[in-house]
């Protein structure tokens, strides 16, 4: 119900003029009842999967090990937006298969907040175009119901999530917050010896780990232990997997053409320097600065 304010307009000799009914609107009451949405990739974003090491995966798939810093600022995202008295809603929006994944048991292991679980079957379409038409409908029928509060939206780049999202935020005109891990390595820069491309695109926030979230509007809900324990694990060199490393050094090999050299040799010498190049980048990566 929108606020009524009656207003009494008096003249110097106190005879009452008029009152003006008004009905109005302010900014601040758009935000009473808002609902915040947040909708997460899984692989590759909130678990260890290295979708870009190809027949590999599946050893990752069976480990089902967690990027544990980032699911704990997801939580302190969920938690500080109800601490504000806040209503928040959560989903889980994967390409996995509904077969492969124990929802409940997954939300426990990695310390998840609780939300509602949307996977491909096995008559779903391809990648963009599921998790395309899913985000959409959530996001779409909140603005239509007028209670679209701050979009939130987390993903990677080993497949599609920062194509669907700010594919999507163009069209909706979300202002949406978009955190996008760099697991396939095009959107950090390194070190400019490499020459490497760095990509990126209007509106997507790419990570290559979770110390770049501290420097975005993410920081205002994490908590002080939070933050304390990514920069401790950066300083551990703990925070990217180290098959990160594997999918910098083909991207090298790729770009300097490594299998297509004139002889054996020279390709071996190639492939040697790329991998001395990665591994010499990817540990600088984790070099803290010192001014």
């Amino acid at each position: 119900m929108l606020p009524f304010v009656a207003i009494g307009v008096y003249t110097s000799d106190m005879r009452y003029l008029s009152v003006i009914s008004l009905v109005f609107l302010l900014q601040t009451t758009l935000a009473w009842g808002a609902k915040n949405i947040i909708i997460t990739d899984i692989d590759d974003t909130l678990k260890q999967t290295n979708n870009m090491g190809g027949i590999k995966v599946l050893y990752h798939f069976l480990k089902s090990k967690p990027y544990a810093h980032l699911n704990q600022s997801l939580n302190d995202l969920v938690n500080g937006l109800k601490d504000k008295g806040e209503e928040v809603e959560v989903y889980y929006l994967s390409a996995a298969f509904n077969i492969t994944l124990r929802k409940e048991k997954m939300l426990k292991k990695f310390n998840l907040p609780e939300g509602k679980f949307i996977l491909k079957k096995l008559t779903s379409p391809d990648t963009f175009t599921f998790k395309y038409t899913k985000a959409r409908k959530i996001l779409s029928e909140a603005q239509e119901q007028g209670d679209l509060g701050q979009v939130y939206l987390f993903g990677d780049n080993s497949s599609q999530d920062h194509n669907v999202y700010a594919l999507l935020n163009k069209e909706l005109k979300l202002n949406a917050q978009i955190y996008i891990r760099d697991v396939a390595t095009w959107a950090t820069a390194f070190d400019e010896k490499l020459e490497l491309e760095v990509k990126s695109i209007p509106g997507v926030t790419f990570f290559f780990s979770e110390l770049e979230l501290l420097n975005t509007p993410l920081k205002d809900y994490l908590k002080e232990s939070t933050q304390e324990a990514i920069a401790e694990a950066y300083l551990e060199k703990t925070l990217v997997p180290k098959y990160t490393e594997k999918t910098l050094r083909k991207r090298l090999r790729k770009q300097r053409n490594c299998i297509q050299r004139p002889t054996l040799d020279k390709t071996i010498r190639c492939n040697i320097q790329a991998k001395k190049d990665s591994k010499a980048a990817f540990n600088a990566y984790f070099e803290p600065v010192v001014e």
